[in-house]
């Protein structure tokens, strides 16, 4: 069984409210247990009181106080485990992104506007790549 499937608690921080409607319904339809945010700091509150519970953290690079890349650092420390998927307006090259902040690891990018099964496809990658 794998991480996803067996948990399959998602901490989603989006701040866009089209974008937002979108991913919840396909997200809701798929039996995802979601906690949405549209906010970094209120996300990484709420994840810090059971952050092993769990299995992604889907986040804006752009949001309001607390930035997506700073709400995935601290998540990160409290669990390493959990997948992390980072959506932005423009084009993010991994080795690239990877040289400025080698300190945060994403494990995926998507690119705004997005369709849900790109995100679907995002999510079974992760699936398979989190074997137990």
């Amino acid at each position: 069984m794998t991480q996803l499937i067996a948990r399959k608690k998602l901490a989603i921080v989006l701040y866009d409210e089209q974008e937002s409607l979108q991913t919840f319904g396909f997200l809701k339809k798929a039996k995802f247990d979601i906690h949405a945010f549209t906010d970094g700091a209120s996300a990484y509150e709420h994840f810090k009181y059971d952050p092993n519970e769990f299995a992604a953290v889907i986040s804006d690079i752009k949001l309001p106080g607390m930035s997506g890349f700073e709400l995935v650092r601290e998540a990160k420390k409290l669990n390493p485990d959990v997948k992390v998927i980072l959506l932005t307006s423009f084009k993010i090259n991994q080795d690239e992104f990877s040289k400025v902040l080698p300190s945060t690891h994403v494990d995926a990018f998507l690119q705004k506007p997005f369709a849900p099964a790109e995100l679907s496809e995002i999510l079974q990658t992760l699936n398979g790549k989190n074997t137990k």
